[in-house]
């Protein structure tokens, strides 16, 4: 069977809480048939406490097509649908394959199936294969790493805990759209030309592109700070049906030679799935180190301030 991108309940969830429950989605779960109990807890666990609601999960039994408000009249209340599939009941891939607009109409489902029965799923059900969102091999928990137990679950308790606080704020960052922040950022850097931290830019940077993806991007390929210092930046942005959000930016910052420390780099980096622990989704880089330390996610004119007036001065000198 073809090999498919791991991932646990936390990252999947966190893929639809970012995406919406109300947006039309189909994953195909892949997990070996013993973990698929602990995978439903799992899963539910994570519903509840990313998204704040529950979960409809449906045995083979409770899957029917041939009522409008049956199984899959849309529930705001359990927005996230979870079909188990632990042993091949080919009636019921074909009733799935023949009504998947049906299917997919009360927002997020799940199918959770057993390899073997993930493989004939993608073989034989042609309509189903062709609209799922994603096909990922799920893992519990416990699997995250090795066995989790005490002080280590509760880090990573910790940790998925400060990845949460990370996306509520940036779920609340709305911007009015990516023109206005690309004006604001440009009368920022000319703020910082009046207090003679950097050279005119000529109101040239950012510049704003449309990327793959739909995605908006500001990027300045470089702004020359007064004592030889140079800072890059890029900034993606998405739109929602409540606005505009920041998806990802990068900010790197090149210091003088005459630094110890040469680099400072401040990512956001897309949402994929990674370790909490060892990489939070907002983080800072000094010099050429692969630590990863947690940066609070902010405005990027808060950034862009921040370097400007406190990071490029101080850093490495002395």
């Amino acid at each position: 069977m073809i090999e498919f991108s791991a991932t646990i309940a936390f990252g999947l969830i966190r893929r639809l809480a970012t995406a919406g429950t109300d947006t039309p989605s189909l994953y195909l779960l892949i997990s070996d048939a013993g973990a698929i109990p602990a995978i439903q807890a799992d899963i539910a666990a994570e519903v509840q406490v990313q998204i704040g609601v529950g979960v409809r999960a449906l045995a083979p039994v409770d899957v029917r097509f041939d009522d409008s408000q049956g199984a899959f009249a849309p529930d705001p209340d359990k927005p996230v649908t979870l079909i188990t599939l632990d042993h091949w009941l080919p009636k019921l891939v074909t009733a799935l394959d023949r009504n998947i607009v049906l299917l997919t109409r009360s927002g997020a489902v799940l199918l959770l199936a057993s390899r073997k029965v993930a493989e004939r799923i993608l073989a034989e059900a042609p309509n189903l294969r062709n609209r799922l969102t994603d096909v990922v091999e799920i893992l519990p928990d416990e699997a995250f790493g090795g066995p989790l137990l005490g002080a280590e679950q509760d880090l990573l308790r910790l940790a998925r805990d400060r990845d949460r606080q990370m996306e509520a704020v940036l779920g609340a960052m709305l911007i009015e759209s990516p023109a206005r922040l690309g004006r604001e950022l440009r009368q920022d850097l000319l703020r910082q030309f009046d207090h003679k931290r950097i050279n005119d830019t000529h109101g040239r940077v950012p510049q704003l592109a449309t990327v793959a993806g739909g995605m908006n991007e500001l990027t300045c390929s470089g702004a020359e700070f007064a004592d030889g210092g140079r800072l890059l930046f890029n900034i993606q942005l998405g739109e929602s049906q409540r606005g505009w959000l920041v998806k990802r930016f990068r900010f790197h910052l090149h210091l003088p030679p005459s630094r110890s420390v040469k680099t400072v780099r401040i990512h956001l980096n897309p949402e994929t799935w990674h370790d909490p622990m060892r990489i939070p989704r907002c983080h800072l880089h000094v010099g050429d180190s692969g630590a990863h330390i947690p940066f609070p996610i902010m405005n990027p004119r808060l950034i862009l301030s921040l370097v400007c007036e406190y990071i490029e001065p101080d850093f490495g000198v002395g």
